[in-house]
């Protein structure tokens, strides 16, 4: 099946957009300043054992947060709770969370920017050679 030009362009633009659930904490947790051991006190109660840790791994998606964490880091990181579950039942759905989305985002980024470069350097070369082939020939003749 071929897919349309538009088609692409939306898929691209939805992965481009895509956010998981430790993508969003992360976010909150950096734009205020998070100190990870207060956090984890604060979440600690008499069924949930928070570490420093483990809300690394929430925000590297290799754990998930129970229903009840995660509304309270809702209320206090003014989170949509809904977005949050959100993400957490698609990326338990589609197997997402056995795949780091930040690394392959990041190694989608890099080849293309070295792509990008190889084409300018393709385009520049001829012109960086005549530079030098000029200074070569200019030192050689007195």
């Amino acid at each position: 099946m071929a897919y349309t030009k538009e088609q692409r362009k939306k898929a691209a633009h939805e992965l481009d957009n895509m956010k998981t659930m430790g993508m969003m904490l992360s976010e909150a947790f950096h734009e205020q300043g998070i100190d990870y051991q207060q956090l984890s006190a604060d979440l600690t109660d008499q069924t949930h054992y928070i570490t420093p840790q483990l809300i690394k791994d929430w925000e590297l998606d290799r754990a998930f947060p129970d229903i009840t964490i995660i509304y309270k880091l809702s209320e206090r990181y003014h989170l949509n709770p809904n977005e949050l579950l959100y993400a957490k039942q698609m990326m338990m759905e589609c197997g997402i969370a056995s795949v780091n989305v930040r690394l392959l985002k990041n190694i989608s980024f890099s080849i293309e920017l070295f792509l990008w470069i190889l084409y300018y350097a393709k385009q520049i070369l001829p012109f960086i050679a005549v530079i030098v082939l000029f200074f070569v020939l200019r030192r050689m003749v007195p």
